[in-house]
């Protein structure tokens, strides 16, 4: 059962992949749970709570945070229900704790009774009318709190506020599809970090065959789908993908969607070693004149590559460098890897010492914020600097570190780099 296998990355998965997962047809996939039925006293009493709507809104929300939920976060919550009585909500989780529907744990939380799990309240109060409504304030809420957890890298809480949004979704067949594809979507992107390719394409397939998706939502798919067979070593699928998604991007007048396919395909073709392509389609880029910092880095990175690959890697150094100055950055999964790049451009260039301080840098921000693939790519270019200086043993102990690393997370891309530099390394000593 899903409840029993919440560490099971493949048992995640909202929808039956063979079964066409639109909003009308989810309702037909749901069944309430057996716990409880009609004939328990409970599901009879709460039709005649003292508050009723405000009762149901309260269980609803505690079932929704995953059964248990301590005060203070509950108390925050109370105006995303319609609830800012503090008194009568008082009153009304009082009467749910007489009606044993749940049960205060230690002076802080209180959770769902015994015998009473978070999906069968969600299933049976999904549809009441005053639950619809805070319905998508309190998934606004769970992708907030998502983001946020991106944004300082704490990946565990982010999943956990994910999976909470996707206990609402499973009970839940009438939540509007675009906020299904952003739950969806954000899940997809752990995965892919994590490098769980089966797990990440289940998501993609579960938003895919939404039905009512914003123009948006049909792009970033797509380019999710790109990042995928990119992940596989599939680049003309992927390239495949984003021309399906520049083409929405372009019948939606979106330019910054646009821009933002132009960049991965930019990436994608320099991967497949399609050199001339990759700079015809940088061009293009570049007179749009990209500003977004979460545009700009990644094209500033992909004209510092290309440029090394032409024979200009000072004119790439000097390029990244300049954008790195020029604009503010928040999110260190974009920070990171440009300086990381920059580190690789300045070893093409010959700048050593350069190159060197800008790995530690990245792997001192990197090995803080947990981002161990990032961390993996500091050390081989740490190892690579030792080896180029003439320092063999000190590029094997640095690629060692960077292999073990890349083996304890399944890494296996990472793995062949370092293992590919370590041989190097070795050859010299």
């Amino acid at each position: 059962a899903p409840e029993r296998a919440r560490d099971d990355r493949t048992r995640r998965r909202l929808f039956v992949p063979t079964i066409t997962a639109t909003v009308g047809t989810r309702a037909a996939l749901l069944e309430v749970p057996a716990g409880l039925d009609d004939t328990d006293p409970r599901v009879a009493a709460l039709s005649r709570a003292p508050r009723e709507a405000l009762t149901k809104r309260l269980l609803w929300l505690v079932a929704g945070l995953g059964g248990e939920v301590g005060f203070t976060e509950l108390r925050a919550l109370l105006p995303r229900i319609d609830a800012s009585d503090f008194g009568a909500c008082s009153e009304s989780l009082a009467w749910l704790v007489g009606q044993e529907w749940v049960e205060q744990r230690g002076d802080d939380a209180i959770a769902l009774a015994f015998g009473v799990s978070s999906a069968e309240v969600l299933a049976r109060l999904g549809r009441e009318t005053g639950v619809a409504r805070a319905r998508g304030g309190v998934l606004t809420h769970f992708l907030d709190q998502a983001h946020q957890a991106r944004a300082r890298c704490d990946e565990a809480d982010r999943e956990m506020w994910l999976l909470r949004g996707v206990a609402i979704l499973r009970a839940d067949p009438d939540v509007p599809p675009t906020m299904v594809a952003d739950v969806l979507l954000q899940l997809a992107e752990v995965e892919l970090d994590r490098g769980d390719l089966e797990a990440a394409r289940g998501f993609l397939g579960d938003v895919f065959s939404l039905r009512g998706l914003s123009a948006s939502a049909e792009v970033a798919v797509r380019l999710r789908y790109a990042e995928l067979y990119a992940a596989e070593g599939r680049l003309e699928r992927g390239l495949d993908a984003l021309s399906d998604a520049t083409a929405s991007a372009r019948d939606a007048s979106d330019a910054p969607l646009v821009a933002r396919c132009g960049v991965v395909q930019v990436g994608l073709l320099f991967r497949d070693a399609e050199l001339r392509r990759a700079a015809t389609r940088l061009e293009s880029l570049t007179s749009a004149d990209v500003r977004e910092p979460t545009l700009a880095i990644p094209l500033a990175v992909a004209t510092g590559r290309i440029r090394a690959a032409q024979g200009r890697a000072n004119e790439g150094v000097a390029g990244l460098e300049a954008a790195l100055e020029a604009v503010a950055l928040d999110d260190v999964r974009i920070e990171v890897p440009a300086h990381l790049a920059l580190g690789q451009l300045l070893v093409v260039n010959g700048q050593l010492s350069a190159a060197a301080d800008r790995f530690e840098q990245s792997r001192g921000t990197a090995r803080a914020m947990g981002l161990r693939d990032l961390e993996i790519g500091a050390l081989i270019g740490l190892g690579d600097v030792a080896r180029l200086e003439g320092r063999p043993e000190d590029a094997a102990r640095q690629l060692r570190r960077a292999a073990g690393l890349a083996e304890a997370g399944r890494d296996r891309a990472s793995h062949g780099a370092a293992t590919a530099g370590l041989a190097l390394a070795l050859a010299h000593t």
